[in-house]
């Protein structure tokens, strides 16, 4: 079987520079944008592989979006998900539960921005709230100790310097410590790798297609599928360029 890897959501990211700087609404105000594009990526995708499974994984406000995903998924979609990882999560909050990693304390009032400051959302809240059935042993949360994203309460309880010091660690200290990280991410793993593999499409050597400059062309391809493919319409196209002048 293959993994398909699918570019990063698109929302308008913030610097962890306004919560230095009393700005915690703005850092995080483009965060429904990213829920609404994720959701619509996966209505659409599991209506065209409904065998498909998926790994939701995010850092700071990106961790943000996929934990309000996460309350957003439809009941057909929660046993389709492998792993929920959110590393550096603004969400974070006490006795949410799941799986936790790093060297913050997730059961002694561990705090992210967006409950600490009380920043929740518009449409897409955060919300202090355990982890739902059927994702518990599969949402990993990870975050360092002094964190200003996801620590927020250890850091501001501390004063304006551990503000500063937090808000450095947030953006090196999971590329230091990756071995951390990639504990959630072996957990992960292990889960996708005991499916069963799905046969991937075929395609044999591609023939010469000829025509004749000037003259409209066209050509029929056709495909053979078994399972979920049967009885579907493959499109073909051109993936870059343009085909020459009158051929279509």
């Amino acid at each position: 079987s293959r993994v398909g890897y699918w570019a990063p959501v698109r929302y308008p990211a913030r610097p962890v520079a306004d919560l230095l700087t009393g700005r915690s609404t703005r850092f995080l105000s483009g965060l429904d944008a990213g829920v609404q594009e994720t959701l619509s990526f996966l209505s659409h995708r599991s209506r065209r592989c409904p065998r498909e499974h998926y790994v939701l994984a995010g850092y700071s406000q990106g961790a943000m979006v996929m934990h309000r995903v996460m309350w957003q998924l439809t009941t057909t979609l929660v046993p389709r998900i492998d792993g929920i990882i959110v590393v550096a999560d603004g969400d974070r909050h006490p006795n949410q539960g799941g799986l936790a990693y790093g060297s913050s304390d997730a059961g002694r009032g561990a705090q992210g921005a967006a409950l600490y400051h009380r920043v929740l959302g518009v449409k897409y809240k955060a919300r202090a709230s355990a982890v739902r059935a059927g994702l518990r042993t599969r949402f990993h949360s990870v975050c360092a100790k002094g964190d200003l994203v996801c620590d927020t309460r250890y850091v501001r309880a501390r004063g304006s310097g551990a503000a500063r010091t937090g808000a450095s660690l947030h953006a090196r200290r999971y590329l230091e410590q990756w071995e951390v990280t990639a504990r959630a991410v072996r957990s992960v793993a292990a889960v996708t790798s005991g499916r069963p593999a799905v046969s991937a499409m075929k395609i044999t050597v591609p023939r010469q297609i000829v025509g004749t400059v000037g003259a409209p062309f066209s050509q029929a391809l056709s495909t053979t599928g078994h399972g979920t493919r049967t009885g579907k319409t493959t499109t073909w196209s051109v993936r870059s360029g343009a085909l020459p002048p009158g051929i279509r």
